[in-house]
């Protein structure tokens, strides 16, 4: 766990580094943006140190003891709160952006397994940090006194009435609604997700077939794996076929690797993709335990607004966050074991990208998660 992190601009702008405090352990990334100012970009490497807990620098200050507020520099009565406030944030800017730029530079393709796996590291720790300052200055302000009301803020600004009645509507009539074989009209729709992932099919399988296992179900009974998120599975999964058809037989043909270690399995996922947008939004039915997390309140804000806008915006945030999983599954190169650990990944981005409500619709949101719907066909 990251308890503080410090940042500072050294030798002019050429070299930014981050050190990040553990509890009990410290870690210091080195961040130069070119060690000779004659090579080409492409020659822009990084350099940093190694993480040993053992090895920690007992002569480090604590940043305990130092003061939370410099009024060192300060002009005159209530100018400015804190000079090292202004200087710790823009070197952290320094810091992110030189670390950017040296990864889209950095020759991954000649680079050693062991340096590609740090820089990832040291990246998803400052990535994390950062996303996890909102959500920090939120629980933050919540302890402040009254007089400090001015200079609060919000996440995501909050639902109108007529707003959170639309979302509460929509939970009511989706979320949690159970799949059954029973049901005609779940059956159909069923069906009719396996015409889409198969159209050159010319049988369909029965409720219970070992054939569903090539769609990426479990067992022989879809029903099964439907429990952990319901008819709204099967649903989003049809939306995606008709509405996005190139990119869904593209993750459809990815679900059937040439191994079953670098395959993940298609239906499984799409159902932990709507599982996991209930559960990080804490979409929750009237009588069910209601959360006071403050951070899932500002994204079903985020939700509730896209929602109003076009009643389709589940499905499409859906496709945006399958998508977004998908294209981490190939970036990492995953294999099934490790599907855990890219849906954990994708969860964080979705989070973070839905938090603070600048993104007004899933289009918007499929930019902010790098998602191109398309593929270069239609915009």
């Amino acid at each position: 766990e990251i308890v503080s992190v410090r940042a500072e601009d050294r030798k002019g702008g050429d070299e930014a580094s981050m050190t990040m405090r553990h509890r009990g352990k410290t870690a210091e990334i080195v961040s130069v943006a070119n060690d000779n100012p004659d090579d080409e970009p492409e020659s822009a490497s990084l350099r940093m140190n190694s993480y040993d807990s053992k090895k920690e620098d007992s002569t480090e200050v604590d940043d305990n003891q130092e003061p939370l507020l410099d009024n060192s520099e300060r002009e005159g009565p209530g100018a400015g709160g804190s000079t090292s406030v202004a200087r710790s944030r823009d070197s952290v800017g320094v810091f992110l952006q030189n670390l950017g730029t040296q990864i889209k530079n950095m020759d991954f393709k000649n680079a050693s397994l062991e340096a590609q796996q740090a820089v990832k590291v040291y990246w998803a720790a400052a990535r994390d940090w950062v996303a996890e300052v909102p959500g920090l200055m939120q629980r933050m302000q919540d302890c402040l006194p009254d007089s400090f009301q001015a200079y609060t803020f919000t996440l995501s600004r909050p639902l109108t009435p007529e707003q959170q009645e639309i979302v509460d509507r929509y939970i009511e009539q989706n979320v949690g609604v159970a799949y059954t074989h029973d049901n005609p009209e779940h059956w159909a729709l069923l069906l009719k997700l396996w015409n889409l992932s198969f159209p050159a099919s010319d049988s369909q399988p029965e409720q219970q077939d070992s054939h569903w296992k090539k769609l990426g179900f479990q067992g022989t009974d879809p029903a099964t794996d439907f429990r952990s998120a319901g008819f709204l599975s099967v649903t989003s999964l049809v939306y995606f076929a008709e509405t996005y058809p190139d990119r869904f037989a593209e993750t459809v043909q990815r679900s059937h690797g040439q191994t079953v270690e670098d395959s993940y399995p298609f239906a499984c996922v799409g159902i932990n993709v709507v599982f996991l947008l209930t559960d990080v939004m804490k979409l929750r039915r009237a009588g069910e335990n209601q959360s006071a997390d403050a951070d899932a309140a500002a994204m079903r804000a985020t939700f509730g607004r896209m929602l109003e806008a076009d009643k389709r915006a589940f499905h499409d945030i859906f496709c945006v966050v399958f998508l977004a999983l998908d294209d981490e599954w190939v970036r990492t190169k995953a294999t099934y074991m490790q599907f855990p650990f890219v849906l954990k990944a994708v969860r964080a981005k979705l989070a973070a990208a839905l938090k603070n409500g600048s993104a007004k619709t899933p289009g918007q949101l499929a930019t902010r998660l790098s998602v191109d719907l398309y593929r270069g066909g239609k915009d």
